[in-house]
């Protein structure tokens, strides 16, 4: 899923650091200072699948 699309559904945005293997680090888009929250890359995977 993309950022847009992501978006869309929410109606926020998050960004995903791609440059972590094992994590899934997210933060909020509109505070790119906030601090990432660190997901395992299963349990984001999993979480996205659901949106669809």
């Amino acid at each position: 899923m993309t950022q847009e699309q992501l978006q869309q559904w929410a109606g926020d945005c998050l960004e995903l650091a791609h440059n972590v293997p094992a994590l899934a680090p997210v933060r909020d888009s509109k505070n790119p200072s906030s601090p990432a929250i660190p997901f395992s890359r299963d349990a984001w995977q999993a979480f996205v699948a659901h949106l669809d």
